[in-house]
């Protein structure tokens, strides 16, 4: 359970005023503390319609919320880790959330297993294709999530991807900025498309091998599969990307990594920069 210390330094407020104004609390999660009385001022549990008074401490008690997904234990890898958040290294193949096909063999098992142990939950704000490695983000509490797991809280992250595309670039360093759909024959694949959402992806060329290419990425927008729909696009697709890679060999594997996210701390409002390793089989 995660516990807050809220001084009150301003003028005679009320306390639901003060929970998603000051605190950036939501309103279900609002309203789930003045159901279990996690409001407290002294030894009083509050309304929402209390006032408040400068000098007041309030003692904020967010509930736990027992997730459905069951744990398994696996050895993961934290880059970062405090009361609110968590960054963990993900590997290739490991896909970030139990789906139809994959129930038990997720990151959210393998964090839910180790998180258990302090009553910590799960929700991730930075999901990843089973495919893609690298850093994934995500809340350890109803608090955090609720202002982490939002649009405007996205807009907000920074991340930096490496990835090996096909060919030698002309431009060594560019943007592409073209629309983003879901294809008409596919639930899975998309494509660029002019009734698409707007997309754009920064690129440098780091270095080359005579043959292909490590290139660095700036995702401005986050749409799904948004690197391997635009570097398709411009002809220079990931590396045996089934989807996007014409010339793709089953046998070889698809390179992309998350390497680096930088997020603002949803409590103390500070910005935190993570970093990766970069998996060897980036050697180019």
């Amino acid at each position: 359970m995660r516990i807050i210390e809220y001084i009150h330094k301003e003028n005679t407020s009320d306390v639901k005023s003060v929970l998603k104004n000051k605190l950036g609390f939501s309103s279900s999660l609002i309203k789930k503390l003045k159901m279990t009385g996690g409001i407290v001022r002294d030894t009083d549990i509050l309304r929402t319609t209390d006032k408040v008074y400068s000098g007041d401490v309030l003692v904020l008690s967010i509930p736990y919320d027992e997730s459905d997904i069951q744990p398994v234990h696996r050895p993961i890898k934290i880059l970062y880790e405090d009361e609110d958040v968590i960054c963990i290294e993900k590997n290739r193949g490991i896909p970030s959330h139990p789906s139809q096909d994959h129930y038990t063999d997720t990151l959210a098992n393998f964090a839910l297993s180790y998180l258990k142990k302090t009553k910590d939950e799960f929700h991730i704000v930075t999901r990843l294709d089973s495919l893609t490695s690298g850093v994934v983000l995500a809340a350890k509490n109803q608090y955090s999530a609720s202002i982490m797991c939002t649009k405007e809280y996205n807009k907000t992250i920074s991340k930096k991807y490496y990835g090996i595309c096909r060919g030698l670039f002309d431009e060594k360093e560019g943007i592409v900025e073209v629309p983003i759909s879901r294809c008409d024959d596919s639930i899975i694949k998309r494509c660029v498309s002019d009734n698409g959402k707007y997309s754009k992806t920064g690129y440098l060329v780091e270095k080359d091998d005579g043959t292909n290419s490590l290139v660095s990425f700036q995702l401005y927008t986050g749409r799904t599969h948004q690197i391997r729909v635009h570097m398709s696009h411009i002809n220079h697709p990931l590396l045996n990307d089934f989807l996007y890679d014409m010339d793709a060999d089953s046998n070889e594997k698809f390179s992309l990594h998350c390497y680096t996210i930088s997020f603002v701390h949803p409590y103390t409002k500070i910005r935190i920069t993570v970093e990766s390793t970069l998996p060897d089989y980036f050697t180019i």
